[in-house]
């Protein structure tokens, strides 16, 4: 079985070390790393961790300027394959910036790409359909670049549909989100936020309160609403919720690695849940393991993933069922 990610909005991830930032003031950085990313790239990344990294496929929409360096970098950094489709020859892939000050506090600045052309629509959604095959395992992920519309968006995913895969996920928010939402999918994550205002929610998603479970189960009972979602709470862990069950996932306390960046810990987690699944693994298990995934995530690099290290984190991880 493959595993097949896709990225509409990728980004060269930049991350900058400083002692502190004040806002108007003139700081020193030291470039810690420059790495191809986007969500569906680093969880293709992360999966290299766990699967033959040949059977691993990051698909990624891209400036055409980058895309040598894209393809060159993900196979320096992790070996697995790609499948770059590029977007108009004046179309630059984005940066997303990371600051880390010495306290530890995070400051991200995302660029955006340009809305693509009809054109480009038109080329993407054929490559994209070259690209999908019968019994992979896809992975929906990110935003996608403004205007993208909805109606787009549901091609997107009918295209991948079409190939009978083994199971479609989107780790995505927004508009993409509610689409996904509505396109009888295995499964759609989120945080706790995202999901919230999914189910036009007062406040962020929160397992313990009955009422935002109540809610959660109807909103899985509607024509095309997915099979599981998956709702990560930042250091609490995360929920998954199917079969109209919700299990709840904790990670063990202090569990840092050095020079941890929480940038890609919810791509890890995706990737988590995309190897539970290519295990049929069941909801307990799956959760804990995306946990795991997003806690064990190392260093500033957002696709870096060690297995030994889910594997400690595993092993504390408690899941419960409410």
């Amino acid at each position: 079985m493959r595993a097949v990610t896709l990225t509409l909005h990728p980004a060269i991830d930049r991350v900058i070390s400083t002692q502190k930032l004040e806002p108007g003031e003139t700081f020193d950085g030291r470039r810690v790393l420059v790495v191809p990313s986007g969500k569906g790239v680093n969880t293709a990344r992360s999966l290299s961790a766990f699967l033959d990294r040949k059977s691993i496929i990051a698909v990624a929409w891209i400036g055409p300027q980058e895309n040598s360096w894209f393809k060159r970098e993900i196979g320096r950094l992790s070996g697995i394959r790609t499948a770059l489709i590029p977007r108009n020859a004046d179309v630059a892939t984005r940066n997303a910036y990371t600051f880390i000050e010495e306290s530890g506090r995070e400051t991200h600045i995302k660029e955006a790409m340009s809305a693509p052309t009809p054109d480009e629509q038109s080329a993407f959604l054929r490559s994209w359909k070259s690209t999908v095959r019968r019994g992979d395992m896809v992975a929906i992920c990110g935003s996608a670049p403004a205007g993208i519309s909805a109606a787009m968006l549901k091609k997107i995913i009918s295209a991948a549909r079409e190939k009978s895969p083994e199971a479609i996920i989107a780790d995505t928010n927004g508009d993409f989100l509610n689409v996904a939402a509505t396109s009888s999918l295995d499964g759609i994550k989120g945080n706790g936020a995202e999901i919230g205002a999914w189910l036009n929610l007062e406040a962020g998603f929160d397992p313990h309160s009955a009422s935002h479970r109540k809610v959660l189960y109807a909103a899985m009972q509607k024509s095309g609403s997915p099979r599981s979602v998956m709702i990560t709470l930042g250091a609490r862990g995360a929920v998954l919720a199917s079969d109209g069950k919700l299990v709840l996932a904790t990670p063990p306390k202090g569990f840092r690695t050095k020079g941890c960046a929480a940038t890609g810990c919810g791509d890890a987690a995706t990737a988590g849940w995309m190897w539970a699944l290519m295990r049929r693994l069941d909801a307990a298990q799956t959760v804990a393991l995306a946990v795991a995934c997003g806690t064990a995530k190392t260093s500033q690099d957002p696709g870096q993933l060690q297995k030994a290290d889910v594997e400690k984190v595993l092993a504390a991880t408690k899941a419960i069922h409410f």
